[in-house]
């Protein structure tokens, strides 16, 4: 017993049995993990630039999260409004250039003609792509979820930045109760996952944006047509480390093929 109370009293393993606990209730919330990450995320990614704001231009905290959001939304809406339209009409071309891609290079038109007609004769496809269709069916209903989350998300990380300096203070409280070395614990290994996660969030955010503009000029100065898809694509794809990159190639060979051919591509 001595053994125990003493190894329980040592500081490492205190706060191993602390992340246990902090593993335990993040599993316990599971279903709401896409939330609290998101508002995680989104609320590191407006609280420090707002702090950067008021430092050097001496405006108030609330005034400069405000600010911040207000860009943030407007610039979004911003971009749907201009770009949607613009985004339409390049979807429209790129099945016209497939399927003339296709009709130019008789190899490739043979055997598409090919797959397609024991495609159509065989039950096993024909069954596969019933269940495709029906998974595919399903996913799509998330969509409607996802977007609830992501709006949720934003509104609570607007609440958690408007009153960061408030809740931090109350978080400090904590501190000072009696189970102090506890949640002197929480407070480290939340803190160093945010930090660690604000980092990673920076670093691919900023990795994204040079590879998506240097992926623009490179495909303007090879002619691609539908240049605002595929930068909007190459920057979607670019934040999804490492596989992203690979992802994106396949659509950019597609439209690569179809509009230029194999010395395109």
């Amino acid at each position: 017993m001595n053994y125990i109370g003493n190894f329980l009293k040592r500081k490492d393993a205190q706060l191993y049995l602390t992340l246990i606990f902090l593993i335990i209730v993040i599993y316990t919330l599971r279903n709401f993990i896409g939330v609290i990450l998101l508002t995680t995320i989104f609320s590191y990614l407006a609280i420090k630039p707002s702090l950067f704001f008021k430092k050097q231009f001496k405006v108030p905290y609330l005034l400069a999260v405000i600010l911040m959001y207000v860009f943030g939304l407007g610039l979004f809406i911003s971009a749907i409004t201009y770009a949607a339209p613009l985004l339409v009409e390049q979807l429209k071309v790129i099945p016209n250039m497939i399927s003339k891609a296709i009709v130019d290079h008789p190899y490739l038109n043979k055997n598409i003609d090919k797959l397609i007609n024991q495609a159509i004769h065989s039950s096993e496809i024909v069954s596969n792509s019933k269940n495709v269709l029906i998974t595919g069916l399903r996913e799509a209903g998330h969509v409607g979820t996802g977007f609830t989350h992501v709006v949720l998300a934003i509104f609570l990380s607007f609440v958690y930045s408007t009153s960061h300096n408030r809740l931090l203070k109350f978080g400090h409280e904590f501190l000072k109760s009696p189970y102090r070395e506890f949640f002197k614990n929480i407070y480290y290994l939340v803190r160093k996952f945010v930090l660690i996660l604000g980092k990673i969030i920076e670093t691919q955010l900023l990795i994204c944006s040079i590879n998506t503009l240097l992926m623009a000029i490179g495909l303007s100065l090879l002619k691609m047509p539908s240049l605002l898809l595929l930068t909007i694509i190459i920057f979607i794809f670019g934040l999804v480390p490492v596989a992203g990159v690979l992802i994106s190639i396949i659509p950019l060979g597609l439209i690569a093929f179809a509009s230029g051919g194999l010395i395109r591509v």
